[in-house]
């Protein structure tokens, strides 16, 4: 062969291989310049993950856009759908216990106006996570307050829950029973009005939110005391069915714990790009938490009511 030929065919070569190396290096430039862009050309307000590469969501100036953008492949697809489908069951919920009959209580108006308190409570938490999710991605103006709904809904969902579980836990207890109940409401106000500090509202702040809702939960260390000094350890978790109270608060530890932490996608970070972020994690394990407790108020008034309106003098 001519040495022109081979001479031709190893600058072809040559240049094919530039070629490929270009082509690698603009696909790298690209995913690199993606992820610059979700730190540096996002507005200081809006809400980002670092560690997602792509799927992060958009900031988008039409209502009409943000409620489209629920339905497509993006970092907040199943934060809103678990949050939609917990709400869609909480409402069912609400609405098959509403319609029991009086016979299935001992004091149908009390027990039933805790419980449908715990449903509304549940489905404004939903409701209000949803909002956020959807309309946060408008501005500055609807990212401020769809947040302060949805911070107001995490204490109402949290703290409304937990008027059936005292009702029941605290039944022949009139006192302890209001005290714990006034206490409640009293702790929800202040998270309330703690949490929807313009402050707070920033998104640096996300973590300090998050250890002031995890703060709520401390109302329990109290409310398990005073059950373990009346009917001991293993008679409230298994006589008194407060096991599923212990599961509930566990799996609300550990999506505030994922959330906080980043995982999984602080594992890969930069590379990570499935819409299974840490976020729709503690979306669900906050729906588990809530139907946990849920659950565990509706067992007590069953054994309430087989145990009959006899209380120990």
């Amino acid at each position: 062969m001519p040495m022109h030929c081979i001479k031709h065919r190893e600058e072809s070569s040559l240049d094919t291989s530039l070629i490929k190396q270009e082509k690698g290096k603009e696909t790298k430039n690209m995913h690199a310049k993606r992820r610059r862009i979700n730190v540096t050309y996002y507005p200081e307000w809006f809400p980002i993950n670092d560690h997602l590469a792509i799927y992060q969501r958009h900031p988008v100036n039409c209502v009409r856009a943000c409620v489209r953008s629920a339905f497509e492949r993006n970092s907040e697809l199943l934060c809103v759908w678990s949050h939609a489908v917990a709400l869609v069951m909480t409402i069912r919920g609400f609405l098959l216990f509403s319609s029991k009959a009086e016979e299935d209580f001992l004091h149908p108006a009390e027990e039933k106006l805790v419980f449908q308190l715990a449903f509304l409570s549940g489905s404004l938490c939903f409701g209000f996570s949803c909002i956020f999710h959807i309309f946060y991605c408008h501005s500055q103006t609807y990212f401020e307050g769809a947040l302060k709904l949805d911070l107001l809904g995490i204490v109402i969902g949290t703290q409304g829950t937990w008027y059936p579980w005292i009702y029941y836990t605290f039944y022949c207890e009139r006192i302890t029973k209001f005290i714990l109940l006034f206490l409640t409401v009293t702790c929800g106000a202040v998270s309330s009005w703690l949490l929807t500090r313009p402050y707070l509202l920033r998104e640096c702040m996300v973590r300090q939110r998050a250890g002031l809702s995890a703060a709520i939960f401390t109302l329990i260390i109290p409310i398990y005391c005073l059950m373990f000094y009346r009917d001991g350890i293993v008679g409230s978790m298994v006589e008194g069915r407060q096991i599923w109270g212990l599961i509930s608060l566990s799996f609300g530890t550990v999506g505030v714990i994922v959330f906080c932490m980043k995982i999984p996608e602080c594992w890969c970070s930069g590379q990570y790009d499935h819409i299974i972020s840490s976020h729709s994690i503690f979306h669900s394990c906050a729906a588990i938490c809530l139907w946990l407790g849920i659950y565990l108020s509706m067992l007590l008034q069953e054994k309430r009511y087989e145990t009959g309106d006899n209380c120990p003098k």
